[in-house]
């Protein structure tokens, strides 16, 4: 057994749900709070910013840029856009129909597209416990980090 197995396991994950987002300028989408629930992402193409919307985070927006990975272990609230004033979708109504499928957001024009695969997993919060008081509010890995490859590969 490979030892993110042995985490999943001790973790107790119930289900697994994800979609393609393909958003195109001005865009912004926006999440709630979900405890029991980690969140994570690929940037496929473009760029956006990752703000956690929970004052107690204390973390500044994040730059996410193509081959970039994220994981929000904590179930926090964020948005996801590509510039700070653009409008924002609330995440439930743009994902509701789409699950496992293409989530369109933004303009509907021709401008600069950002994909991104995004999902998230529930799982029981006490067998989960002790990873995650170990975890960061966000944990933000770099495409042209060495290391990015092999995370990329497990999304």
């Amino acid at each position: 057994m490979d030892p993110l197995e042995d985490v999943f396991l001790a973790m107790r994950v119930e289900n697994a749900l994800y979609a393609r987002l393909e958003a195109t300028v001005p865009w912004g989408l926006k999440t709630r709070r979900v405890d029991g629930t980690a969140r994570f992402g690929l940037m496929l193409r473009g760029a956006c910013w990752l703000t956690l919307d929970d004052d107690s985070a204390g973390q500044a927006p994040a730059a996410l840029a193509a081959g970039d990975c994220f994981l929000i272990p904590h179930g926090l609230p964020y948005t996801l856009r590509d510039a700070a004033k653009s409008p924002t979708v609330n995440c439930v109504d743009a994902v509701k129909d789409n699950l496992g499928g293409v989530v369109r957001v933004g303009g509907a024009g021709d401008g600069p597209q950002t994909v991104i695969v995004s999902g998230w997993f529930n799982f029981d919060p006490d067998g989960a416990r002790p990873l995650l008081d170990l975890l960061p509010p966000l944990i933000h890995i770099r495409g042209d980090h060495e290391r990015a490859q092999l995370l990329q590969s497990t999304l």
